[in-house]
């Protein structure tokens, strides 16, 4: 387990910027619809993509 930097504090860093890209993107163009669309479809993939690194991470332990 990583104890240092964004790591100690956030266990998936780089998925909240990319969260606030899909969100924030779309949102500055008036495209709500898309804002929510790939919002959902986004924490969809991320749910399984997550579950798969934490198996991945917790295997190499």
């Amino acid at each position: 387990m990583i104890n240092k930097g964004p790591y100690k504090y956030i266990r998936h860093p780089n998925y909240i910027v990319v969260v606030a890209e899909l969100i924030l993107i779309p949102l500055v163009f008036n495209l709500y619809v898309t804002a929510i669309v790939f919002t959902i479809l986004n924490a969809i993939m991320l749910t399984v993509r997550i579950k798969a690194e934490e198996k991945a991470i917790l295997k190499s332990e």
